[in-house]
């Protein structure tokens, strides 16, 4: 049984098709690598499955039920997902990790702050960046601290875009292989090469 699958989904945005025909089946803990030409719909088919952007045409089931209006909520509920953009609010970063740590739906997480220290120190951050401002951070700084707020939420589905492509290599590898290494199903969008060489990550050309 499949933990997620896209069938023959057809999108179009301002009248023209981006995606065509296109199928995919994930298994549980499995990591899917969206690797492609910019403008090929891969950042769309994250934003599908979160039911932010109807398909024109086809399916999307999840836990092998149709994911509609009644069932959406409870995907996004089990998902992390980290955008292109990084769009992470205003304050610190020590108030934006509260904020979000303190929604209804995660203040069953405890003893987040052990992970949050140990995240810090796996992406190389230092613990003052939490004293920081979001807008002074690095492009890099920015898409680290984004993720782990994602990491932080302990989901089990992981929809992740291009959250490599301000690092450099040494930190691109570390990013990396934790994602490949986790026990989470992830689905990965990037243009970056480095996701080709690791195993255990299958490749799906748009």
């Amino acid at each position: 049984m499949s933990y997620l699958s896209l069938t023959n989904i057809h999108v179009r945005y301002e009248k023209k098709t981006i995606i065509k025909k296109f199928n995919l089946t994930v298994a549980e803990g499995e990591k899917i690598l969206l690797f492609g030409k910019s403008g090929g719909g891969k950042s769309s088919i994250l934003k599908l499955i979160l039911g932010f952007i109807p398909p024109s045409k086809g399916m999307v089931r999840w836990n092998n039920a149709p994911l509609n209006a009644s069932t959406v909520q409870a995907l996004r509920n089990e998902t992390g997902y980290v955008s292109q953009d990084c769009d992470l609010g205003e304050g610190t970063v020590a108030e934006i990790v509260n904020s979000i740590m303190n929604y209804k739906a995660n203040r069953q997480i405890l003893n987040h702050e052990k992970d949050l220290f140990r995240l810090l120190k796996t992406f190389q951050l230092p613990r003052s960046i939490l004293k920081s401002t979001i807008n002074s951070l690095s492009g890099g700084e920015r898409q680290r601290i984004a993720l782990i707020i994602v990491l932080l939420r302990r989901r089990s589905l992981l929809l992740l875009d291009e959250i490599t492509s301000a690092l450099d290599r040494s930190l691109k590898k570390e990013v990396i292989r934790y994602i490949i290494n986790g026990p989470w199903t992830a689905i990965i969008v990037s243009h970056d090469r480095q996701w080709l060489r690791m195993k255990n990550i299958r490749v799906v050309d748009l």
